[in-house]
């Protein structure tokens, strides 16, 4: 296991300095793999964000009891319109 850093990835309409995935090691023989099937956002271990850390070994650094609150309300009113159609 390790950590590929790869600089400039577009992170939710932002642009990251780097994101750090743990995979098994990138080898001229398995890269196409890698990239085609083997990795997706399970394997982001950290994500840094103009100078700052969005995310840390899988967790952020802020509260996210109000974001996941706010998409729960997002996510029903949208099903209430969807019975509505």
């Amino acid at each position: 296991m390790g950590c590929h850093c790869n600089p400039r990835d577009d992170v939710g309409g932002r642009q990251a300095e780097e994101t750090c995935a743990a995979s098994t090691p990138l080898l001229r023989e398995n890269v196409a793999g890698h990239l085609l099937f083997g990795m997706g956002s399970r394997d982001v271990n950290t994500v840094i964000v103009n100078g700052r850390i969005a995310m840390e070994n899988r967790t952020f650094p802020w509260d996210v009891a109000p974001v996941y609150a706010e998409a729960q309300r997002a996510a029903q009113s949208l099903w209430r319109r969807m019975d509505s159609l």
